[in-house]
């Protein structure tokens, strides 16, 4: 692996991670105060997949900040390689170095064709979607019938507990958080 190969995957998540602290910092997204400390812990923890948290993610986070969580846990469990290709692909043009930094995640020795990692993250991003869709489907008439949650409610927490089991993070948002 080149130097500076592990110094983008490090950026990336140290990007991610800031990023997080930065939104769970917003007054809108939280219920009661949450030190510095605990928002970099959880984020981190959401970025990394670890589910560890400090705080009960339900009680202290609105909507808005358990969507952000969400949002970390998907970035952080599809990894910077996915991200980096999307950005890559948006914005056109892929440097020789870059077709290396890819080359080398995907352990392809040449990687001449931009269509083959537009396929790969096509297929990635739809099978993700899908499981975590199937995910929803399963948990939304338990959380909707035996939890006595309206639609909406239920809804939330079918998604948000999709994304975090397919990804193995342990982020829930019930307060024993078991």
């Amino acid at each position: 692996m080149k130097s500076y190969t592990y110094k983008i995957i490090i950026l990336f998540f140290l990007s991610l991670i800031f990023i997080g602290v930065v939104l769970l910092s917003l007054p809108w997204v939280v219920k009661q105060k949450v030190s510095f400390v605990d928002r970099l812990f959880i984020v981190t923890s959401a970025v990394c997949v670890t589910g560890l948290t400090t705080v009960d993610i339900s009680s202290t986070f609105n909507f808005f900040g358990q969507l952000i969580i969400i949002l970390l846990i998907q970035s952080g469990g599809l990894g910077y390689m996915l991200l980096a290709s999307i950005v890559i692909i948006l914005f056109g043009r892929i440097s020789i170095a870059q077709k290396s930094i890819v080359g080398e995640s995907l352990s392809i020795s040449e990687l001449t064709k931009i269509s083959q990692m537009t396929n790969l993250i096509i297929k990635i991003i739809f099978m993700t979607l899908l499981f975590e869709l199937f995910g929803i489907v399963v948990l939304l008439p338990k959380f909707f019938l035996s939890d006595k949650m309206n639609f909406i409610q239920s809804l939330w927490y079918s998604i948000f507990h999709s994304v975090s089991a397919f990804f193995n993070a342990g982020f829930r948002l019930f307060a024993d958080n078991l």
